[in-house]
């Protein structure tokens, strides 16, 4: 097997691999979709205080969801 075979070999593979993860990736359609129960959950994040003591680095960012925006 030549060379430029090889290379052909590899760009076909590459390009089949990409192709099927874009069509993966559009089928699988909304994100939150899949990771709430019934798909009707939006959680509302709130920034609060940060709860834990002084680091090096300052201080964080800390967020919070209630209950009633959360769905429990």
């Amino acid at each position: 097997m030549r060379l430029t075979s090889k290379f052909t070999a590899i760009g076909a593979a590459a390009a089949l691999f990409c192709a099927v993860a874009a069509v993966w990736m559009l089928r699988s359609g909304d994100l939150t979709r899949a990771t709430a129960a019934t798909g009707q959950i939006r959680p509302v994040w709130t920034e609060t205080e940060w709860p834990f003591g002084v680091d090096p680095w300052g201080k964080g960012k800390a967020f919070r969801c209630n209950a009633n925006d959360c769905g429990g």
